[in-house]
């Protein structure tokens, strides 16, 4: 599921799903802020990933990337990020629920 700690304890997280060929996956992990609550579902259409972020932590997000045209979605809003190699990085994300979609 990709859920690396970047700082002590798990203040700052990276979550970098690489899903090869799942079609869906789901993990929870606990750390000392609470817990860290990962599931996604790929379709040739879209990738969508739900993220709960604890408390007082936050993460980087990176979200599997098809094309410089695909378009991104947060919790149903348009939204912005970084390309890099195959991913899409949203940085500084807050704690609490999140849905990202990516739509190809």
């Amino acid at each position: 599921m990709g859920i690396e700690p970047l700082s002590p304890a798990f203040q700052t997280i990276q979550i970098k799903p690489q899903p090869g060929k799942l079609s869906s996956a789901r993990l929870q992990l606990s750390t000392l802020y609470g817990k860290i609550n990962v599931a996604f579902n790929k379709t040739a259409a879209q990738f969508q990933l739900k993220t709960s972020i604890p408390p007082n932590t936050t993460a980087v997000v990176y979200l599997p990337k098809q094309t410089e045209k695909d378009q991104l979605l947060l919790n149903g809003k348009s939204l912005k990020a970084t390309p890099e190699g195959n991913f899409w990085v949203i940085k500084n994300v807050k704690s609490g629920p999140q849905t990202w979609q990516v739509k190809y």
